[in-house]
This record gives structure tokens, C-alpha cells and sequence, in this order.
């Protein structure tokens, strides 16, 4: 996901595409309702704004989504969901999802996606992480995909409000960055930890650095030197609703070496001296 865009560039594919589908669900001639499933986003809801954002529809307020395209088409998205549940009664559900990690049995992980990339380069090019990050919340692909399979097979196509439509999937069990960073050096990786803006700093400066693309997005998220923190997301229902998130794994050390063990494989990790 290229987190440069804004929301414009979301409209034609994405919302309009999401629109048509609704439209299409709503013209289903079965005498069981075509059941609709959306895949958000915490993205759609984590500016902070709400202290804690509950397992229920979003209101209508400015500035709830993160300020780029992505989180805000994802918002859009979601009131378009809404709003073809109450005019054309399509029974909607949505999850928003956190953080996707690898797969934790194969370590599997797109080396493209954000987070390995950040890790990736940081470890093996530049040498270095910075030492302030997000509390880590990832889910592996295979707890998340079963979640939702686990939600949407038992969800109902009756009169379910939106309050018990809305599901939210992360890791229930959360480790600090500093923890991240000591599984990260104890798997025999070596670099640096250094004060975030030199990490920015190092980035910026050299273009061939395949995470500079991107570099914007980095400097949004550590803005003047400290990460801008995401919104905090109740699990309770969710993990009423689905046995499979409670018992997800914990991202402890023997993932992250599973996560590195591919990346090494793979070639995007340059394991570094020391």
C-alpha cells in the first residue's frame, strides 16, 4: 500500500468499485440477502480523536481517519457500507484490520510491505533502527484470515444492528518496540539504535535506499523526532465472537526469528557484522 496517495487517488477503483458491488449485492433476486463483508482498516479510525475506538459504526466527525488516502477512503468506505445497509438493506459487516505480519508457521512475509521493509533495510543497509516506534499489535496473516473466515461464517444476514457488525482484528497481546528491538538483536542481527531523527535523517539522504520510497510517510510518522501514536481498539466482542484471536500467538522471539529466517532466504536481509 503506498501511503503517498491521497484520497482522490482511492475514488475511481476503490470507492466507486466499492459502490457498484454494494449496488450489485443490493439487486440479488435469492431470498436469503447477498451478505457483504468489507475489509477495513484501524487506519479508518486511529488519529486519536476517540480515546478508544469501540466495535461500532464511526460518527461523522473530522479528522477520526489517519491523515492520508488510505485511512480516509477507508472511513469513506465505511459510511458507504452504512449507508447501503439503511437504504437497500444489504447486511454488512465489517473488520478493521490492525498491523498484518507474516505467516507464523512459514514466516512468510511480502519483504515490499512497510513494516519488513523498515526492518529489512534498517538492519542490513543502514544499520540501524530508530528507538522510538508503535507498540506492536501485528497479527500473522494465517490468525487474521481465520478470524475473519470464523466471524463471517457465523455472522448473521437478519437483523443485526450495526453495533454488532463492526469487528476488530489485532493482536490481543502487545509488546513494546524496545522488546521488538531486543528479539530483533537476539535472533544475531546487529545495528544501531539511534535517536529517530538521525534515522529519518539517514534515510532522506539516500535515494537508492529501497525504503525511500517511502520516506515521506516515515517523516509524517515520526514527526519532529517522535512517533505519532495510533488510537487504541477495543477487542472485547471480537474475541467473543471468535476463539481464534484469543488464542493468536504473542510476536515473541521465536517469530521473529521464523520472520527472519525468510527474510534472509529471500535475500532482503543483508545480515550485517558487527
Amino acid at each position: 500500500m503506498d501511503f503517498n496517495l491521497t484520497i482522490n487517488d482511492f475514488d475511481r477503483e476503490c470507492l466507486k468499485g466499492l459502490y457498484q458491488l454494494l449496488k450489485l449485492a443490493a439487486t440479488s433476486l435469492s431470498e436469503v440477502p447477498m451478505h457483504f463483508h468489507f475489509i477495513s482498516s484501524v487506519s479508518a479510525a486511529g488519529s486519536v480523536v476517540i480515546d478508544k475506538v469501540k466495535e461500532e459504526p464511526l460518527s461523522r466527525q473530522k479528522g477520526i481517519a489517519l491523515p492520508n488516502g488510505y485511512g480516509q477512503s477507508k472511513y469513506a468506505a465505511e459510511h458507504i457500507c452504512w449507508a447501503a445497509m439503511n437504504h437497500w438493506s444489504v447486511p454488512v459487516d465489517i473488520y478493521r484490520f490492525g498491523q498484518i505480519s507474516g505467516d507464523s508457521e512459514t514466516g512468510v512475509w511480502n519483504t515490499r510491505e512497510m513494516i519488513s521493509l523498515m526492518i529489512c533495510v534498517g538492519c542490513g543497509e543502514m544499520g540501524m533502527l530508530p528507538e522510538d516506534g508503535e507498540q506492536i499489535n501485528w497479527i500473522p496473516v494465517n490468525y487474521g484470515a481465520a478470524c475473519l473466515v470464523d466471524i463471517a461464517i457465523n455472522s448473521s444476514t437478519r437483523t443485526t444492528p450495526p453495533s454488532e457488525r463492526v469487528h476488530h482484528i489485532q493482536n490481543p497481546y502487545v509488546i513494546t518496540w524496545s522488546q521488538l528491538i531486543k528479539y530483533l538483536k537476539s535472533a544475531g542481527l546487529h545495528f544501531k539504535v539511534v535517536p529517530t531523527e538521525e534515522w529519518i535523517h539517514q534515510l532522506l539522504g539516500n535515494p537508492k535506499n529501497p525504503a525511500y520510497s517511502l520516506a515521506a510517510f516515515f517523516e509524517k510518522t515520526f514527526a519532529d523526532g517522535k512517533i505519532c501514536h495510533i488510537g487504541q481498539f477495543s477487542l472485547e466482542k471480537t474475541i467473543r465472537r471468535t476463539a481464534i484471536l484469543q488464542n493468536c500467538p504473542p510476536i515473541g522471539q521465536q517469530l521473529i526469528q521464523r520472520y527472519i529466517k525468510y527474510w534472509l532466504e529471500v535475500g532482503s536481509l543483508k545480515a550485517t557484522d558487527s
